[in-house]
Order: C-alpha cells, then sequence, then structure tokens
C-alpha cells in the first residue's frame, strides 16, 4: 500500500487554508466541542445553534441547506434547537 505524499506538510496553515482535521459532531447543550471548528458541514437541511467562538450566547442559525459548510468558528453545537444532520466539524 502507498502512502500519500503531502507536499505541504512543512507549510503553516492559515483561516484561508483548507481544514487538516474533522470530527463528527454531536449537538449538546452542556459540552463543548473537542475542537473549535473552522468551518460546519451540514449534511441534512435543518436549524444550527451555536456558540461562536468569541460568543458567550446562543445564535440560532436558521434553515441550512444540506450539503453546505458554512465557515464558523464554533465551540459548541446545542442539541436544543438544532434540527440539522450528518454534521461534521472541520479544524
Amino acid at each position: 500500500m502507498s502512502v500519500a505524499q503531502d507536499t505541504f506538510s512543512n507549510f503553516q496553515g492559515g483561516l484561508q487554508s483548507p481544514p487538516r482535521n474533522s470530527f463528527a459532531i454531536t449537538p449538546s447543550d452542556t459540552a463543548e466541542l473537542p475542537f473549535v471548528t473552522r468551518s460546519i458541514y451540514v449534511g441534512g437541511t435543518g436549524d444550527l445553534t451555536v456558540r461562536l467562538a468569541g460568543d458567550a450566547g446562543q445564535l440560532l442559525i436558521k434553515a441550512v441547506p444540506a450539503g453546505r459548510t458554512p465557515p464558523l468558528r464554533v465551540r459548541q453545537v446545542y442539541v436544543t434547537g438544532t434540527t440539522a444532520t450528518g454534521l461534521v466539524g472541520f479544524y
């Protein structure tokens, strides 16, 4: 089995760079995400209730279409108010 070569592995990534890692998001009213996201993939249309990286309060984002990856720096996705499914965090 061959190993994929990463010719950019020695470069510092910035916020305009593509994300390098991902994780499945399980919404929770109590637990923060393991990493602050750079974007969130939405697999199934619905609402997102989140807390952004720099905010203390909740933000409701209505009717996010399926297949979208809004560039959101999020520290928490709340189960209450979130109806979107198939969420993946990129960082």
